[in-house]
């Protein structure tokens, strides 16, 4: 499975509180300060797809026929993550997504805002030659995402 999120149980079946392992701490603090908007960039690859690794030959970005998409587990997964971030009230200023349908699809099924194809996060499984500069605009967006705070 390539994402998953699951909630912490920080009750025992007397529904009282347990203490807290330095797993469990940690996860609540980044949920807190997430909470505050204080900055965090969350980085998601998409839910589960059918089977298969890379795209078609002759896949094309503008056409989901040709591409490995969502299965309907992958889609009931990224519903389910949305729902986690919503639930814990997470403020999200942006949300951006590759191009390719299986990341459109990830990303609108979060429900977490308007989403906005953005080929810097674009795969390079095939085509290595603007990794590099993929890279470079990721960081800078996170960058002036944080400098913005």
């Amino acid at each position: 499975m390539p994402f998953t999120l699951s909630s912490p149980d920080f009750t025992n079946s007397s529904d009282t509180p347990t203490t807290l392992n330095a797993a469990q701490a940690t996860e609540q603090d980044i949920w807190t300060q997430m909470r505050q908007g204080t900055g965090y960039v969350v980085l998601l690859r998409h839910a589960q797809t059918v089977s298969g690794t890379g795209d078609p030959p002759g896949f094309r970005l503008e056409d989901c026929s040709t591409q490995r998409n969502l299965s309907a587990a992958g889609r009931d997964q990224a519903v389910r993550i949305g729902r986690v971030f919503r639930d814990r009230h997470i403020p999200f200023a942006q949300v951006l997504s590759s191009q390719y349908c299986r990341c459109l699809e990830t990303a609108k099924l979060l429900d977490l805002g308007a989403v906005t194809p953005s080929p810097m996060l674009n795969s390079i499984f095939e085509d290595h030659t603007t990794a590099t500069q993929q890279t470079q605009q990721v960081r800078q967006q996170i960058l002036n995402h944080r400098n913005s705070m």
